[in-house]
């Protein structure tokens, strides 16, 4: 689309707040060209959230975790960056688009190990929401019950947790594919077919291809 463009640096963010994301492009570190916004033209219909972590003086909440449960698709995570690249910095938000899916909780974790959760109603999906950094008079003994999503659970600690079918269902696998491997919100099963170290089977069994660590699998 710039065949002639001297781009230096770009960035996601919704520039005109209607919960889709646009690409800013700088230009101009050899030849001055004007900033160029490109714009989403498909998926208006698609569910949204923008979560905002602050911290305990209102500013933006840079290096704090944000982890959404949803409905049906699992936790989507996203990190408040500090910055992104070359002459360019992403916007201090969380921001998930969600298709069909519906938001049920977020968990935001600040730098300092700080966490707060709280319940999404359905009122407050396609919205922005403000996290304020969690103070100790807002404790509670006894925190609401949480809606974690398909794949999790409210443990005692009060926040949602990744659910091991593989222990909770130990029959969850066929017979062609007995080995069962827990995924961060879900499973998978797998044949015994046996493989070195680093790697495992694939999904019919035929080949063994390198495994995942839990943190890949979750990205």
């Amino acid at each position: 689309l710039e065949p002639e463009g001297r781009g230096t640096g770009g960035v996601v963010t919704d520039f005109d707040g209607d919960g889709m994301l646009d690409l800013i492009l700088s230009h101009g570190e050899s030849m001055a060209q004007p900033l160029s916004v490109f714009r989403g033209n498909q998926g208006f219909s698609n569910n949204w959230l923008r979560v905002v972590p602050r911290t305990r003086v209102g500013a933006f909440a840079r290096g704090a975790k944000v982890v959404l449960y949803t409905k049906k698709s699992g936790a989507h995570l996203r990190i408040i960056d500090g910055g992104s690249g070359y002459l360019c910095e992403m916007e201090p938000v969380a921001h998930f688009g969600l298709g069909k899916d519906e938001a049920s909780s977020v968990e935001v974790t600040w730098p300092d190990g700080k966490m707060a959760s709280r319940n999404v109603a359905s009122g407050e999906m396609n919205s922005v929401l403000e996290i304020p950094y969690p103070r100790d008079e807002d404790k509670v003994q006894d925190p609401a019950p949480l809606e974690c999503g398909q794949g999790f659970s409210q443990q005692e600690n009060g926040h949602c947790m990744d659910t091991n079918e593989c222990i909770q269902f130990p029959f969850v696998c066929p017979r062609d594919k007995p080995v069962c491997v827990n995924t961060y919100g879900s499973y998978r099963c797998r044949t015994n077919k046996r493989c070195s170290r680093g790697y495992e089977p694939n999904e019919d069994g035929t080949a063994c291809v390198a495994s995942l660590t839990p943190s890949e699998e979750s990205r």
